[in-house]
């Protein structure tokens, strides 16, 4: 029984030895394969891919800023409205009277005026007949002091003109916080309130964006933001169809971070070059952005290139002897290539690794 014990374990160990010298062997003799490859000159290009999402150019949430009952919504969900043009009013009666009544006033006062002013015309006429007909003096400083009077009347009366015309533009003031007019020509895309409802002061109830003008959103980490400025080249691809790019430049990237998923994130906007027809607002998109491109310098491919120590190598043929050779490294393109600052020159013959 023990020499049947003691023959197994030795078996085992005799297999075990044997896996153990034959992987060694492997790993001992096996030797890297390499090729020759002659340095060329091209172009490099590092590009970055983000989410985002498409977003109307221009977007308002509006409502009115002394609230009441809904009077009127002269328009729905869906329709293009043209600038200026007046989305709700809430019920104004009393304003409205008080509007109609200082845009009487103001009126009233500006004929008052009008016809003081010309009592001052007839007065003026009236002291050139005296003049012209050798009139006493007596009689023209009397015809002067009522011109004087006539004036002083028309100074005053431009005084409550102004004032009838001040309490009639307060009171159109407050009449246009009763409407909801459109800053900008676009489409109703929410509108949250019925005729008869009554909507608070100051809480939006209608949402406008710009129907044929669209834009891009998308957010990237603190990491990440200094590879992007304003005026990077991008390809904008939409998610539902990613094979028919869009050109676009990076416009903004927001100086202040937003949370998102607790990350701070910084919000990237982007315009497309041309216009963009059967665009929705909050398509997904795939953003490629050229962070970085040199064109004609030294290129080798990136398994080229070695580190020993915190320097860049490559292994360069010289007098027929595989060499290797300090090079300095600049942009690393997503092709795989990488630029060569220093140590090598087009037309130099380099051993790339086999893959």
């Amino acid at each position: 029984m023990k020499k049947s014990i003691f023959n197994a374990s030795l078996l085992a160990i005799l297999v075990i030895g044997g896996i153990v010298a034959s992987f060694l062997y492997n790993n001992m003799t096996k030797r890297p394969e390499y090729s020759t490859l002659t340095v060329p000159t091209g172009n490099i290009t590092y590009t970055l891919s983000i989410d985002g999402s498409i977003k109307p150019e221009d977007s308002a949430d509006l409502g009115f800023e002394i609230g009441g009952t809904i009077a009127k919504l002269p328009f729905a969900v869906g329709d293009s409205v043209p600038a200026g043009a007046v989305l709700a009013y809430a019920n104004a009666t009393d304003l409205q009277a008080q509007y109609q009544q200082s845009q009487d006033l103001a009126a009233s006062a500006q004929s008052e005026l009008n016809q003081d002013r010309a009592l001052v015309d007839k007065a003026n006429e009236q002291l050139a007949s005296l003049e012209h007909n050798h009139a006493s003096s007596e009689d023209r400083d009397a015809q002067r002091a009522d011109i004087n009077s006539a004036r002083s009347q028309v100074s005053a009366q431009k005084h409550n003109v102004a004032a009838a015309q001040a309490g009639a533009a307060a009171a159109k003031f407050q009449l246009d916080k009763k409407i909801i007019t459109a800053p900008f020509a676009g489409i109703i895309s929410h509108q949250d309130v019925k005729v008869g409802e009554v909507a608070q002061s100051n809480v939006p109830i209608i949402t406008l964006m710009s129907g044929d003008s669209f834009k891009v959103e998308a957010y990237v980490s603190e990491l990440d933001v200094n590879n992007f400025k304003v005026g990077d080249s991008a390809n904008v691809a939409l998610d539902t169809a990613p094979g028919q790019p869009y050109a676009a430049k990076i416009t903004a990237i927001d100086p202040a971070e937003s949370n998102i998923n607790n990350v701070a994130s910084y919000k990237i906007t982007l315009n497309f070059s041309d216009q963009i027809s059967d665009l929705r607002s909050g398509t997904g998109v795939n953003v490629s952005v050229v962070s970085q491109s040199k064109q004609n310098v030294v290129i080798i491919p990136q398994n080229a290139v070695f580190t020993n120590n915190g320097k860049n190598y490559v292994y360069a043929s010289e007098n027929g002897l595989r060499v290797s050779k300090e090079i300095q490294t600049g942009l690393t393109g997503n092709d795989g290539m990488v630029e060569i600052v220093s140590g090598l020159s087009a037309g130099d013959t380099i051993f790339e690794l086999n893959k």
